[in-house]
């Protein structure tokens, strides 16, 4: 599911150069900063974002397996993994928090 979220914003960039590409040959230079520049801005900032916060958990490592006994014999390869977040959390936390992270 994550692989197709990164090839969907490929995809809708490509889209969108393509579109830019097709507004400068027709000279609307109004649409070019509205549409293209602004689309591209919110598709990269959002979503660019979100697919960099992919990469970054999957080239993370993370000893989830450690079967050392912890505090309330609880292990702690099950505490690291519950405290790692997830990536919808961060977006949600990026745009509805203003980008603080409590």
């Amino acid at each position: 599911m994550k692989l197709s979220v990164i090839m969907g914003v490929i995809h809708m960039s490509i889209g969108i150069v393509i579109k830019g590409t097709n507004v400068i040959q027709q000279g609307k230079i109004v649409d070019l900063v509205t549409e293209v520049i602004g689309g591209l801005l919110i598709l990269v900032g959002l979503f660019g974002w979100m697919d960099l916060l992919i990469f970054g958990k999957w080239f993370t490592v993370v000893d989830i397996d450690d079967d050392t006994l912890v505090e309330n014999n609880e292990f702690a390869g099950d505490v690291v993994n519950q405290n790692i977040p997830s990536v919808i959390l961060i977006m949600i936390t990026m745009v509805f928090g203003g980008g603080k992270w409590d």
